[in-house]
């Protein structure tokens, strides 16, 4: 079958009309300001999981240096019943052991006596590597790792697939180590792939996913990102096929991936890179995102992106939006999910990032910003993103300003949960933290439910 007849087929199987999406005015905050301080900035995750919403939370380390004083020790939250508690937070070494929890998955492991919660730390320097788990959703504790994971900052992308927990290494000096178990609560893993896949440039993996039978995990390389899956059958550390190279033929300015998500029968891709499009080290950028669609015979379309011609042929975007939704300042896809019959994206903008006056920031930036400043900026370009579609083809905005706060510059995390689609937005200008033009400020996460009530 051609590929336009495939396109077509799978285009009639998509536009089944589904029940009505969520709009803006469909969602309630039910969180505010970080819930209990407004320091909690990130919400790097949020989980289902015995009735309750866990909501992960980083601190902002980045500004660490200039502000010594700050607890940095990242939390994990609960919201049951409406009611919000405190369930974990780190404890105190070198300033803090955990500057913020990054990913989590639900896993039975061959000594679990039931589904446990295991949560991934983020270490605030070099090293310092864990993984905690809590199995009654109230008690976190440290799971022992292997020496060998001792120089890595983190263990992210952890994904259930096959009866094995997978994840991967992340931090300073790693290549692309992906890793695996069958039982995280005895602290035996084994190499999941060759290091980096056999490539010196490639970083590790973001974000993975299982797709039709198949794990999938985004690569990020300073060339491009790569796409790899496997079967995970046999002896690890398996057997695995590169799909997309070279940021799918958009190379640097497709450096990374940062969300991955299912959506009926075709899974989807969230471009995202360093600093949310802009490349500091190469005084490049911004670049915005692309949204990447495999199709269950592992054939791609570009949904969201520049059209241009690829090594695997010509690829204009399906939806006819540009990279970002042709939003100027949205950096990266952080989170994406799947939800009665919609698929929702959620952006990060960069429109606000550090005002612009850090030397850290590229020429680009600090011009944005001294044109415009940040109070004029704010108005029209802050805030993050969010947009739905049934088909993935075509997209409707929920909101395009952080909810009506511009300084809710990303949408963190996605969830689907009893109560309606769970959204989380990230803001670290908080007191202390923000810059000089952002005082005074008020800052922390916001946690938003959406559910459609009417017709």
């Amino acid at each position: 079958m051609s590929r336009n007849l495939k396109q077509a087929a799978l285009a009639r199987k998509r536009g089944q009309a589904p029940p009505p999406g969520l709009g803006g005015p469909d969602f309630k905050c039910v969180g505010s300001g970080g819930v209990s301080d407004r320091l909690n900035a990130y919400p790097h995750f949020m989980k289902q999981f015995r009735g309750a919403l866990y909501v992960g939370v980083a601190r902002p380390v980045e500004r660490a240096g200039e502000t010594g004083d700050l607890d940095l020790r990242a939390r994990i939250h609960a919201l049951s019943g409406g009611v919000w508690s405190e369930t974990q937070r780190s404890g105190v070494a070198r300033g803090a052991r955990e500057a913020g929890y990054g990913g989590c998955a639900e896993f039975q492991g061959a000594t679990d006596a039931s589904p446990a919660l295991y949560v991934s730390t983020i270490a605030p320097a070099r090293g310092a590597c864990g993984l905690l788990r809590c199995a009654d959703g109230e008690e976190f504790s440290p799971v022992a790792l292997p020496p060998e994971f001792k120089d890595a900052a983190s263990l992210q992308a952890l994904t259930p697939f096959k009866g094995r927990l997978f994840g991967s290494l992340a931090g300073p000096g790693e290549v692309g180590r992906i890793v695996e178990t069958r039982d995280p609560a005895s602290g035996r893993w084994a190499a999941a792939n060759a290091a980096g896949f056999g490539d010196k440039g490639n970083l590790g993996a973001v974000t993975m996913a299982v797709f039709a039978g198949r794990l999938y995990a985004g690569i990020a390389n300073p060339d491009g990102f790569q796409l790899w899956r496997t079967d995970a059958e046999g002896d690890a550390p398996g057997r695995w096929m590169k799909l997309i190279d070279g940021g799918a033929g958009r190379g640097a300015e497709n450096r990374s991936l940062a969300s991955m998500c299912v959506h009926k029968d075709a899974l989807y891709l969230g471009g995202g890179s360093p600093i949310g499009g802009i490349a500091t080290t190469a005084n490049a950028g911004a670049f915005g995102p692309e949204l990447i669609r495999i199709n269950e015979d592992e054939s791609w379309d570009l949904i969201v992106g520049a059209g241009r011609l690829t090594p695997d042929g010509p690829r204009q975007p399906l939806s006819y939006f540009g990279p970002g939704f042709d939003s100027l300042c949205a950096g990266s896809y952080w989170s994406m999910g799947s939800s009665n019959g919609w698929l929702y994206v959620g952006a990060y903008k960069w429109s606000l990032m550090n005002g612009g006056a850090s030397g850290e920031n590229p020429d680009l930036a600090r011009r944005f910003h001294g044109r415009l400043s940040t109070d004029g900026i704010a108005p029209k370009l802050a805030g993050g993103e969010l947009y739905r579609s049934a088909d993935g083809e075509n997209w409707i905005p929920v909101t395009t300003d952080g909810f009506g706060n511009p300084d809710n510059c990303g949408i963190c995390a996605i969830e689907p949960t009893p109560a309606g689609l769970a959204v989380g937005t990230a803001n670290p200008y908080a007191p202390k933290t923000a810059p000089a033009s952002k005082q005074p400020a008020r800052g922390g996460f916001d946690i938003w439910v959406g559910e459609r009530t009417g017709g």
